[in-house]
């Protein structure tokens, strides 16, 4: 089964038709603003129709109740920026946080969010455990206290820490080698990325035009006979 949570009802019909008939029928669709009901704000300012923020998203996305009764990793694929170019394998399934990396970063593990694969148990573990529905206050401050870092900067330095002082238990971080072949943005894949992360803003055209040939060869295939 999926979730999809999504901020606009018609791009979420979209993906949903686009998906083989047999899964249709298996998605759960969930607008952020249901998701964390509190973040309308109307009770507080009294606004009936409020916009949701990157960074409200990027804030919920740290938030465990974002993850709430999920065990299975999460994959995070969103914005009009974020190209899929192949399926996610089982093994990078199996890492607590995948995402294109950044260029000339000390971040060891973890990458971008734009498409990303999570580990439910590690967010609740280690993002943030306030529930919004309940406190609307205590949350914004707790979102506060990621600073300046959006939720996958916040997520990656504490998935490090837990590195650094050898308390990773049943999480895994993913190499960079393995970053670097799970999506590319920043710093090109050498092999096969999975994704394209507003890669046509950072990366040489030619790399990019590349990448995209490469899903037009595989689309093919799949095409029936004339």
């Amino acid at each position: 089964g999926l979730r999809l949570v999504h901020t606009d009802p018609e791009a979420a019909a979209a993906v949903v038709d686009a998906l083989p008939s047999r899964c249709r029928g298996r998605v759960s669709l969930k607008s952020a603003k249901e998701l964390a009901d509190v973040i309308l704000m109307k009770q507080k300012w009294g606004d009936e129709n409020p916009q949701f923020t990157r960074w409200d998203l990027s804030c919920l996305q740290a938030s465990s109740v974002y993850y709430e009764g999920l065990d299975a990793p999460v994959v995070i694929a969103g914005g009009e920026d974020v190209l899929v170019r192949r399926p996610i394998t089982d093994d990078e399934l199996a890492y607590t946080m995948l995402g294109a990396p950044w260029r000339r970063t000390q971040i060891r593990f973890g990458g971008n969010g734009g498409f990303a694969v999570r580990d439910p148990a590690f967010v609740r573990a280690e993002g943030i455990t306030i529930d919004p529905r309940e406190n609307l206050d205590a949350w914004a401050n707790a979102c506060r206290k990621m600073g300046k870092r959006a939720d996958d900067i916040h997520l990656a330095y504490k998935l490090s820490r837990l590195y650094d002082i050898k308390k990773l238990g049943a999480f895994k971080p993913a190499s960079r080698e393995v970053l670097l072949n799970f999506a590319a943005e920043m710093v090109e894949s050498p092999g096969d990325p999975a994704a394209l992360h507003a890669a046509w803003r950072h990366l040489s055209i030619d790399y990019v035009v590349r990448q995209f040939e490469k899903v037009v060869s595989v689309i093919r295939d799949f095409e029936a006979p004339a």
